[in-house]
This record gives C-alpha cells, sequence and structure tokens, in this order.
C-alpha cells in the first residue's frame, strides 16, 4: 500500500475516533446536566446566574429570603413508584392552599417567593413542594413532567387530610408542564384553579428548541436524550395539548414575550388546546421564569383574579 494511502487512511481512522470520542463526551455531559440529580450546593451555585434575571434579581432573592423565613412544617407523601416526596407546609388560615412546582434545577422560594407573597397575602396557606431529584425529595432522575404530574396527583391525594375548601396548582417551567399533564385526571373538587407560567409542551418539543436555537443538529444530542428516556423511563413525546383538550380545571396561562429558554408559543398552543374557562397572558419583555415580576403588580392581580382568591 503506498504511503499516501496509509497515511490518509490512519487520519481517517483518527477523524471518525475523535468524532465518535466527541460524540460520547458532549451527550454524556448533556445526559448529567439535563437527567440527573444535581447537588443542593450545585443548584445554588446556578441559581440566577442568567443574564434575564439581571434587572429583577435583587427584588428575587429578597422576596425568597421572606418566605425561607416564614414558618413551615415538612412534610411528605409516597410517589407512585416509592420515592418519598417532600415538600414544605406554610400554615396560614386553613381555608385555602395554593401548591407550588419548580423548574429543574430550581430554588422553589427562588421561582415563587415574589407570586407567593401575594398569595400569602390573599390568606394561603402554601405548599412548597420539592420536585423528584431536587433537595429533599427522593429520586435520581429529572423526567420532565412524566413522573412529576403524577407525583403533583400525590400531592393533591395528600391533601385530603386537610379541610382547605380550595386548592390551586401552580406551576412553573418543567412545574407547568405537570401539571398540564395531569390536568385531566384531577379528581378532587376542591382543585378550583391551574396557573401555568411558562411550561412547554412536550420533552421533544423543548429538545428541537434547544438544538434549533444553538444552531446544533439534532441528531447530535439525540444520545443524552435518549438516555435519559431509557434511565429515567420519560416519556419525551407526550403532548400536554392532549391533556388540556380533556381538563375541566380552569387556566391561566402566563409567559414572557423574551423567552428563549421555551417560547412563548408553547403556551399558545396549551392555551388553544386547553378547553376549561381559560385565560392567557403574555408579558412583554419577560425572560424565563420572571413574568411575575418583570409584569409587576398588574400582572399578579390579574393571576389572583383569574382564581378568584
Amino acid at each position: 500500500m503506498p504511503l499516501i494511502v496509509r497515511v490518509i487512511l490512519v487520519l481517517a481512522i483518527v477523524a471518525v475516533a475523535g468524532f465518535i470520542l466527541s460524540y460520547v463526551v458532549v451527550n454524556l455531559i448533556m445526559y448529567n446536566k439535563f437527567f440527573k440529580r444535581q447537588s443542593a450546593e450545585a443548584m445554588r451555585k446556578g441559581a440566577l446566574t442568567d443574564a434575564y434575571y439581571d434587572k429583577y434579581r435583587d427584588e428575587i432573592i429578597t422576596a425568597a429570603k421572606r418566605m425561607e423565613e416564614l414558618p413551615f412544617k415538612r412534610v411528605s407523601c409516597l410517589s407512585v413508584d416509592g420515592l418519598t416526596l417532600s415538600a414544605r407546609y406554610y400554615y396560614n388560615t386553613g381555608k385555602k392552599i395554593v401548591v407550588f412546582c419548580h423548574g429543574v434545577h430550581a430554588l422553589p422560594w427562588n421561582n415563587f417567593g415574589v407570586i407567593g407573597d401575594d398569595f400569602w397575602n390573599a390568606g394561603y396557606d402554601i405548599l412548597l413542594i420539592d420536585e423528584r431529584a431536587h433537595w429533599q425529595s427522593e429520586g435520581k432522575f429529572i423526567t420532565y413532567g412524566s413522573y412529576e404530574g403524577d407525583d403533583i396527583l400525590c400531592w393533591v391525594k395528600y391533601l385530603k387530610q386537610f379541610e382547605v375548601g380550595r386548592i390551586v396548582l401552580y406551576g412553573i417551567s418543567m412545574g407547568a408542564t405537570s401539571i398540564a399533564l395531569i390536568s385531566d385526571k384531577i379528581e378532587d373538587e376542591r382543585v378550583k384553579a391551574m396557573v401555568l407560567d411558562c411550561g412547554f409542551t412536550s420533552l421533544f418539543d423543548l429538545e428541537r428548541h434547544i438544538t434549533d436555537r444553538n444552531h446544533i443538529p439534532f441528531w447530535l444530542t439525540s444520545g443524552a436524550f435518549s438516555m435519559g428516556t431509557f434511565f429515567g423511563k420519560l416519556r419525551p413525546k407526550e403532548k400536554t395539548q392532549n391533556h388540556l383538550s380533556k381538563t375541566h380545571i380552569p387556566a391561566l396561562f402566563l409567559h414572557g414575550s423574551a423567552d428563549f429558554v421555551v417560547p412563548k408559543k408553547h403556551s399558545i398552543f396549551n392555551y388553544e388546546a386547553c378547553i376549561s374557562s381559560k385565560e392567557l397572558i403574555i408579558v412583554e419583555n419577560a425572560g424565563h421564569t420572571v413574568a411575575t415580576v418583570c409584569g409587576g403588580e398588574e400582572v399578579r392581580k390579574k393571576i389572583l383574579k383569574f382564581i378568584g382568591e
């Protein structure tokens, strides 16, 4: 074999091996980032670091501190797959309660500190849950609503022991998607409303958006999502619209116009599919998860008006 042919062959082998190695490494990194449990330290370190928090960071942190300082009781329930789920129960009047469902790798009090003030002042008890694989709840995998939705049903069942007359489900990002995915399965008549803030329509749709936004070929990250689907037993193509089209629970959809993490069209699609009493609020210039802060008191009053306080 001529020398030049051998050189070309070796270079081709090295190139292919390098590509395979890079593909494996990139997908393992993404798999660990998106689907595996992170330490509390890592989540705290990564909180509120994105640029769209810049204008609102101080307000969010101040409100989060107020929520953390309220007296609460640690409560727990058991998931359908045997995990112990944990939450903070903030007792206020005992007459009505809001169940707050946070996003991926989020600090719950950051997600809900600001709007939590309004609910608290309106006389609501607060159940601030730790999603599975977050904080004090058990679990190794984040499932983007596939199991988190069932967990919310477990929390609603847990609340049967209390005499609260009104339950509101409030989710942000993954929390909103989780509520939407079980919106047609809620049987407790005390659940009077749900607020779905910047939720995505499916994990598959979210993956497509992430790759398109970053100009990455879809197949290049498919390994990470395939591993997440396999090990976490996810249902990545399950659509929120299929469930919202059968729900009887009144729903308020909230989204920021400048949300590049989950584009506003996801909430628009959900709103259009929903057959119950509904409202859609698009907050101008709001990024991901900051619609209630960016929109200010005006938006938060609309939320409380919709749920009937």
